[in-house]
């Protein structure tokens, strides 16, 4: 159980590596080792761990303690600027193909412009 837990939390902590910038800290026996641990793996009671410079290291995992920190800042979308007066579309026939920027001239039928279906008579 106690395996399980400490693969699962290891694994949440590499997730968030993934979303944000992250520093880490490594401590194996207390001491400290330099380096980001990019994959961790256990084979019974000792975890082997590979750093991002491809650096290996195996030690009882009641032994290693990995701390992670990130930067909370947001890093979404705050703003868009849609082109002023920008009205080109795509229009496209049922079956997908390229059917032009206007409706007229097209024939009668189904059409889909801007992913909503159109119909024209």
């Amino acid at each position: 159980m106690k395996k399980n837990y400490m693969l699962s939390s290891c694994l949440a902590m590499l997730a968030l590596a993934g979303q944000a910038d992250t520093g880490g800290t490594v401590t194996v026996g207390g001491s400290a080792v330099e380096g980001f641990v990019t994959r961790i793996t256990f084979d019974g009671d000792n975890a082997a761990l590979l750093f991002d410079d491809g650096r290996t290291m195996a030690a009882d995992m009641s032994q290693v303690n990995i701390t992670l920190s990130y930067d909370a800042e947001d890093t979404s979308i705050s703003d868009v600027d849609a082109a002023s007066g920008s009205t080109a579309r795509r229009i496209y026939t049922i079956g997908g193909q390229y059917a032009g920027d206007s409706p007229e001239g097209l024939p009668k039928g189904v059409y889909i412009v801007n992913g909503k279906k159109m119909i024209i008579k």
